[in-house]
């Protein structure tokens, strides 16, 4: 099921006065929480993959499917042996708990049971039979304790899913089926994961929590993370079309209008989709309308993941020769990656020569809305051409022809886990088609830039009608001289731990720049652990390294003695962020100690 809940509703703890710390309501429920992790020690965290082996205390990890091959996993917590109060457990990511210190008795986990391999064997959306996975060990199992602890996350670091019940596989003692509930799209996730103690081997040693790229998954088949428009099937003997998108479409919940080609709703041939009335001359520009996107500040990773799930016929258009836009009024049927929408009797779908879907037209089954996107030729108004970098926050939108008055925020960027941000400020210059719009700190995050697209008015045609542009959307690639945001998700993976223990000190390596206020938290949640299984906190950090340039590196303190014994690092979730806001996963990289 989807899990989009705040912190502290499933947070581990090491004591009710870390409860109240971190405000998790009263001081009833508090105690009732502390009191059910103390007797349900099984549910500790996730753990998300390491893109990939490298750095100095980082050996290649036991190979795995997919494209890192990356075994990682957090052993679970014991209490700190570092002087300092227990750690404030680290929050969560989109529901999964952060590692806390498990309370005083709770078993170590052993090193050297680590997940391996995962196994889809069950990803047909089209019946009600819950979704399978295999997760398969190192090492016979006999026992599954933790049920609900296992996990699918998603390219875009806010999605995921948990299972709702696990077994051990009757085919192959290592491994247990994890059951998730019908219509998980098992395959539009990246990684599957693991919490602390779900399983228990012959020697009766628990799991630590661990991850894997799930095989030939399909978490990012597009430009982005969110749903795109790839294909139109126009059925013009019928006034409706059919609207294919690179994933499938969350098809529950009523829609946003009455379905069906007898409805009688939705905007007439000649309107500008943004806001009627029709392709009017912008010698001003106009005030932002209600369905243009968002504000003119960056957005900050929340990337549409909290979309309902419907389709909106009324962001479903076309586009005639002359630039006019033809609104659907309803949907009359969706399936898997295809949507179709009807549009009123003579609406011109005959004249069709370019379409649309703007934001928020749909959701993919974990909740990420559309990018705004198009499909198809060009007409006799704006239609966006091109977008390139030209400067470190800095794009050039080109047209098709000479434009005039534009508007900032009707021009958008959008990161690779689907996240649209706007322009602040927007000039044409002296070829006369090309417009060249500002994005706020674009140089920190323009490594991750894989699509630009042009809302409804964002420009108009340099003549005496001055009609408005089309809705368009490109590819863009971008300079990433570091090889940055390379890992299985959208937020911050770590790479490697550089372990300096002359220096007391290790750098955590991640894929993705690091917002320069550095951890979040009064404590870091960066641990190590000792060959022996302890669990050490981290004494302080130093600093976000790169001087005044945004890096990707954090120094962590520890003892010397406990960096020399160190046979893995680890980060809880939630710990950093890159620069748009999106929160690392939990991560941990193992040593030649381990």
């Amino acid at each position: 099921m989807k899990r989009y809940k705040r912190a502290c509703e499933r947070i581990g703890v090491a004591s009710a006065a870390a409860l109240i710390m971190v405000g998790c309501g009263s001081a009833a429920a508090n105690a009732a929480a502390f009191h059910d992790q103390i007797e349900n020690p099984h549910t500790q965290g996730t753990a998300t993959p390491s893109p990939g082996p490298g750095g100095t205390d980082t050996p290649a990890p036991s190979p795995g499917p997919g494209p890192t091959g990356s075994d990682t996993g957090t052993p679970n917590p014991a209490p700190p042996t570092s002087a300092g109060p227990a750690p404030n457990p680290g929050g969560t990511t989109n529901g999964q708990e952060a590692p806390g210190t498990p309370p005083a008795g709770t078993a170590q986990n052993s090193l050297t049971l680590r997940l391996t391999s995962i196994r889809p064997h069950d990803t047909n959306l089209d019946d009600t039979e819950l979704k399978s996975v295999d997760y398969c060990f190192n090492s016979p199992l006999v026992d599954v304790p933790g049920p609900t602890s296992f996990y699918l996350q998603g390219y875009n670091s806010h999605a995921d899913a948990q299972s709702s019940q696990a077994k051990l596989s009757e085919t192959d003692s290592s491994c247990v089926t994890a059951r998730f509930q019908a219509g998980t799209p098992v395959l539009a996730y990246s990684v599957a994961t693991v919490g602390n103690q779900a399983v228990r081997n012959v020697q009766e040693k628990s799991n630590m929590q661990g991850s894997l790229v799930i095989p030939n998954n399909t978490s990012r088949t597009g430009r982005t993370s969110a749903p795109e428009l790839i294909s139109i099937t126009p059925d013009k003997t019928l006034d409706k079309a059919t609207y294919t998108f690179d994933k499938p479409v969350d098809s529950k919940g009523a829609d946003a209008m009455g379905g069906g080609a007898g409805a009688n709703s939705g905007t007439q041939s000649g309107a500008n989709p943004a806001s009627p009335p029709s392709n009017a001359p912008n010698a001003n520009p106009p005030a932002p309308q209600g369905n243009q996107l968002g504000s003119t500040t960056p957005s900050t990773g929340t990337s549409g993941i909290t979309a309902p799930s419907q389709v909106d016929p009324s962001k479903f258009g076309f586009y005639t020769v002359n630039g006019d836009a033809v609104m659907a009024n309803g949907v009359v049927s969706k399936q898997g990656n295809a949507v179709q929408v009807s549009f009123a009797s003579g609406s011109k779908i005959d004249e069709a020569v370019r379409w649309f879907v703007q934001e928020g037209g749909v959701s993919d089954l974990q909740g990420q809305q559309n990018v705004l996107t198009s499909q198809g030729g060009t007409t006799s108004v704006p239609d966006l051409t091109g977008v390139t970098p030209a400067g470190p926050a800095v794009f050039d939108f080109t047209f098709d022809k000479s434009v005039k008055n534009p508007v900032a925020q009707d021009f958008v960027i959008y990161t690779d886990g689907g996240t649209p941000i706007h322009a602040t400020a927007a000039n044409t210059t002296d070829q006369g088609a090309t417009v060249r719009a500002d994005f706020q700190r674009a140089e920190d995050y323009s490594y991750k830039i894989r699509g630009a697209a042009v809302a409804p008015q964002a420009v108009a045609l340099n003549d005496v009608q001055g009609k408005t542009n089309t809705v368009g959307f490109v590819p863009v690639d971008t300079p990433n001289t570091g090889a940055l945001g390379t890992g299985p998700t959208s937020g911050p993976d770590l790479l490697n731990v550089n372990n300096d223990a002359a220096a007391g000190q290790a750098t955590f390596a991640f894929d993705e720049k690091l917002a320069p206020q550095g951890p979040t938290g009064s404590q870091p949640a960066f641990y190590l652990v000792t060959s022996d299984g302890t669990l050490v906190q981290a004494r302080s950090y130093v600093s976000v390294t790169g001087g005044t340039e945004t890096s990707n590196q954090i120094v962590v303190l520890f003892n010397q003695a406990d960096l020399r014994s160190a046979a893995a690092f680890t980060v809880n979730a939630n710990t950093v962020t890159d620069t748009l806001g999106d929160p690392n996963p939990i991560a941990t990289i193992y040593t030649s100690n381990s």
